[in-house]
């Protein structure tokens, strides 16, 4: 069995009186360094080869007793967490160590500094600054932090300076790579690790702990390719003509059905007003909106759509669109897609349906850029061209048929 080892070093702070600082390693791993209080005074001298004061006085004495005291005390606690079966590494070790070295200190604990993290959102939250949508997702790094320190620590909490990039990484593994489902995809685990990380940062700004070892934290994503999967008009008309729906399904397939057409997202048509948005251009009726994404930007992107006859008969139906969140939505919508036969209706989100309705200008002979920048409202073409414009095979014939003839 492996036995617990710890060094101790000078560490010298803008020209303050050096103190010595302990290391704890265990299993070939090293544990962040903790201040052990014993100051070098003038007169008084270290010797790092044996760990000692090497001075014949009363004080380097009681600094050698002090020091003796801390590997005794850490040789017990080894023994105690082995006795009672508890997971020793260099983190768990120390947190049990600093907790008998220590036993007066404060704890600063994880979820203490995230809750003051929280609170700040909510301020935010409360100014309008950011959606409920955003505030959710603080909620449920939370959430997540909570269950991960339970699961993987066997606590309610975690003492701040057990965090380090090892708890960074099992923390992101813990989320992305699960078996045999994961709990969130490994992109939302890098998210859900930057909430952490910037919790950590208001530590330091608060002046509540010195260092983020948090901060080089960064886990590698593999870059997924979007799915390319759009509805066509055809199957978003059979769902918008469907018979014997109750009335949320009909809501639900009239609003699909104008997010179609128009291209918009879930929070474009929350924000919708006729009364604001519909506007008369070159004698015909258009909608023209800033996106919602873009309402606070100095120079925001105006969308333009043409109003076509199912569009105009969706608005007469609804001079106020009914509010519906976008989980209600997102569900009935793959419901109604299982209705006309649709096999993989589980990949029909409402970010699918925007992609659709794009992929349905761009198939219908508007010009790519166009689609991009005025229906879209996308500053570049690049976004459009990866993950929203999809060219169907007869669009593909019907633009390259004067190639035909070669001789």
């Amino acid at each position: 069995m492996s036995v617990p080892v710890i060094n101790f070093r000078l560490r010298t702070e803008n020209y303050k009186i050096p103190t010595l600082q302990g290391y704890i390693t265990i299993y070939g791993e090293d544990a962040p360094k903790f201040s052990t209080q014993v100051k070098v005074l003038p007169g008084l001298h270290w010797n790092q080869d044996k760990q000692r004061f090497t001075n014949k006085s009363d004080l380097a004495a009681a600094n050698n007793a002090i020091l003796d005291e801390i590997r005794v005390k850490l040789a017990n606690t080894f023994v105690y967490m082995s006795r009672l079966e508890l997971i020793i590494n260099c983190r768990t070790l120390k947190a049990e160590f600093l907790k008998v070295w220590r036993p007066d200190r404060k704890r600063l604990t994880l979820l203490e500094l995230y809750e003051d993290f929280y609170q700040v959102q909510l301020e935010r939250r409360s100014t309008g600054e950011i959606e409920q949508k955003t505030l959710d997702k603080y909620q449920y790094c939370k959430d997540h932090l909570k269950n991960f320190i339970k699961t993987n620590y066997k606590a309610g909490d975690m003492d701040i300076y057990m965090v380090d990039a090892v708890f960074g990484y099992q923390f992101f593994d813990y989320l992305s790579k699960g078996k045999p489902d994961s709990i969130c995809s490994q992109g939302t685990a890098k998210r859900y690790l930057s909430y952490i990380n910037s919790s950590l940062q208001l530590g330091i700004i608060n002046r509540k702990i010195k260092e983020n070892h948090l901060k080089g934290v960064k886990p590698k994503v593999k870059g997924q390719r979007s799915k390319k999967v759009i509805i066509k008009e055809s199957q978003q008309l059979e769902i918008f003509r469907l018979q014997n729906l109750s009335m949320t399904e009909q809501h639900v397939a009239d609003i699909t059905t104008f997010l179609f057409y128009t291209a918009f997202d879930h929070c474009d048509y929350l924000d919708f007003s006729q009364t604001e948005h519909i506007k008369v251009v070159d004698n015909q009726r258009v909608i023209q909106k800033i996106r919602y994404k873009e309402r606070k930007k100095d120079d925001p992107m105006v969308v333009t759509i043409l109003i076509n006859d199912i569009l105009d008969n969706i608005l007469k139906r609804y001079p106020v669109f009914p509010i519906y969140p976008d989980q209600t939505v997102r569900r009935v919508y793959k419901n109604l897609c299982s209705r006309i036969g649709i096999i993989n209706f589980k990949d029909y989100t409402l970010k699918k349906i925007r992609k659709s309705g794009s992929s349905f200008y761009r198939n219908n002979g508007v010009d790519p850029k166009t689609v991009s920048e005025s229906i879209l409202g996308h500053t570049t073409m690049r976004m459009s061209e990866i993950h929203y414009l999809v060219t169907e095979p007869e669009t593909l014939v019907k633009e390259s048929i004067h190639l035909l003839a070669r001789e």
